[in-house]
């Protein structure tokens, strides 16, 4: 039996973790505090547990428990298909796949038998997502084109992009690259145009790994910076640290090694900070390949060593963000 936090308490709790984004939390807290309809204040917890989930993937495991209860109380079925979504995405980052995807298909089910058609386009984004993660390409296309179908259909500009994204992910991954920079593009014109810089940061990442992989280093250096840039402007330390790595990554490779050292350490410092070691798997092999590579061997094996408790269940690389 799970045991859920008080609300309050875990709302100060997901305050330290996430300092860069106090003042939306707290702005999130007072209205949490004046509101009185169960279900509103379900919905506003939501908004909580998914910046809580940008900036610390264990607070978002016990804000999806809260959330879950909050629900069940108010005897609101979105809410608890929330909670479900937020456990398998945040299972998703830590890297653990198989249950990402036993979490995601129960959700689907229980968004079938709710009836919320929005829910269930979201819920087939994750598991084209997960797919994807898996190297199952066929599988992840199947289920993007079932959420775009939905979406379209609901006029929800945000969530096609987000299909999208995702779609020009797998071409990328297929090395289909101008394929895959053709959706990206779309995806970032979308959110553009709609106004959403914010989740803009995603697909500037995603972009700037596209470029990267056809080789087209300049392209890719010019999305990096401008993905850092609002990143930061948002407090988002998780992307800003991705996509810092990235860049490291793209200075290994041109053999400007002095230049990477910096952009690797404040990625480091950024992924540690919001507890994403599934990240800093492919960035401190990359730290190691430039400090060899400049003569210190010592320094790339510290680099190197991962924490005991820390497998991780696939291949590094520099990473794509699926969520948004």
């Amino acid at each position: 039996m799970r045991k859920h936090l008080p609300i309050f308490l875990l709302l100060f709790f997901v305050q330290i973790a996430v300092d860069a984004q106090h003042a939306l939390l707290d702005s999130f807290r007072l209205v949490l505090q004046k509101e009185t309809d169960p279900v509103k204040k379900a919905d506003i917890y939501y908004e909580i547990a998914l910046e809580a989930m940008e900036m610390d993937l264990d607070v978002a495991f016990r804000c999806a428990d809260t959330l879950e209860s909050m629900s069940k109380s108010a005897r609101y079925p979105i809410g608890q298909a929330r909670a479900m979504g937020i456990r398998g995405t945040a299972s998703k980052d830590k890297g653990d796949f198989e249950a990402a995807m036993r979490i995601f298909k129960d959700e689907l089910a229980f968004r079938r038998k709710i009836e919320d058609p929005k829910g269930l386009g979201k819920v087939y984004n994750n598991i084209g997502a997960t797919f994807g993660d898996l190297y199952q390409p066929d599988s992840a296309v199947t289920y993007y084109l079932k959420a775009v179908d939905i979406y379209e259909k609901l006029g929800d500009h945000t969530n096609i992009a987000s299909a999208y994204s995702n779609i020009g992910n797998l071409y990328r991954d297929q090395k289909a690259h101008d394929k895959a920079i053709t959706y990206l593009e779309k995806a970032l014109k979308i959110r553009l145009e709609h106004g959403e810089e914010k989740k803009s940061i995603y697909t500037y990442n995603n972009l700037a790994v596209a470029y990267g992989s056809k080789g087209d280093l300049d392209k890719a250096m010019e999305y990096s910076n401008k993905g850092v840039e609002i990143a930061l402007k948002y407090g988002n330390k998780y992307v800003a640290g991705v996509i810092l790595g990235g860049i490291c990554h793209l200075l290994h490779k041109q053999g400007r090694n002095r230049e990477a050292i910096p952009f690797g350490e404040r990625s480091v410092e950024y992924l540690e900070a919001v507890n994403r070691k599934a990240n800093l798997v492919f960035l401190l092999v990359n730290l190691a390949g430039v400090y060899n590579t400049l003569g210190q061997p010592e320094v790339a094996l510290e680099k190197r060593a991962m924490p005991s408790c820390w497998k991780p269940t696939r291949p590094t690389r520099w990473k794509f963000i699926t969520r948004k």
